[in-house]
């Protein structure tokens, strides 16, 4: 109950003093409008994708592990990373506004690289089911040519390195590696796309995030019983 407490009294110090300056309501708009769009651009194309004729890699990792459908655990760790990651965040709207660029940035670049990048599914290849994304991206229809980079991996990645929690940045990691793992033995991803990912997500918090992030841990209130720094 006292990490409640405190996340509460942080939830709504951070939320007054944010709401308090017009220019946030404007950044606030900015990031939502933002993410809309690129939400937007992946519903509108990635069925396009799927009729453009792409190469099918070799993947040596891929040889060792028997394909078999793990959906559900991919589903469950994805959603869970999220879940804690947006929970937690919620109390600092900075940091919540932050992530939203960052997050919605390099899923930005993923489009980019995906209209130029053409694959086919990996060998083998076992479809995966997400309801969530089925019904809001895209409407039933079957995606399989979504590959570089992971958007899985984006979610965790990008979630792990904008965590200031000492104790969920260890689980965010260990989750994305685990989620790796698990999308290897799906084989919806070649390996490449898993580190092009972790390799994407890295230099865009090193360039962007990372000195905004360290900006704005000072701008408003953090329990260390939180934050845990």
């Amino acid at each position: 109950m006292e990490a409640i407490d405190h996340w509460y009294a942080d939830f709504k110090y951070n939320w007054k003093k944010f709401l308090s300056k017009r220019s946030n309501f404007i950044e606030l708009f900015f990031c939502v409008i933002y993410f809309l769009f690129v939400s937007f651009l992946f519903k509108k194309y990635l069925v396009v994708y799927e009729t453009i004729p792409g190469i099918q890699l070799y993947d040596i990792l891929l040889e060792y592990f028997k394909p078999a459908d793990v959906s559900v655990y991919i589903f469950v760790l994805l959603y869970t990373i999220i879940f804690y990651n947006y929970l937690y965040l919620l109390a600092y709207p900075r940091m919540l506004v932050c992530f939203f660029i960052f997050y919605a940035t390099c899923l930005f670049i993923r489009f980019i690289l995906l209209t130029f990048i053409n694959l086919e599914p990996p060998l083998m290849y076992q479809e995966f089911s997400d309801p969530i994304l089925s019904s809001s991206t895209y409407e039933g229809i079957k995606i399989t040519k979504d590959l570089f980079f992971s958007g899985h991996m984006v979610t965790a990645f990008c979630s792990y390195f904008a965590m200031p929690n000492r104790f969920l940045k260890i689980v965010f990691l260990l989750g994305s590696i685990a989620l790796a793992i698990l999308l290897i033995i799906q084989h919806v991803h070649y390996t490449i796309d898993i580190l092009g990912a972790y390799v994407a997500v890295f230099l865009i918090y090193r360039v962007y995030y990372e000195k905004i992030y360290k900006h704005s841990k000072l701008t408003y209130q953090y329990s260390k019983e939180i934050t845990n720094y």
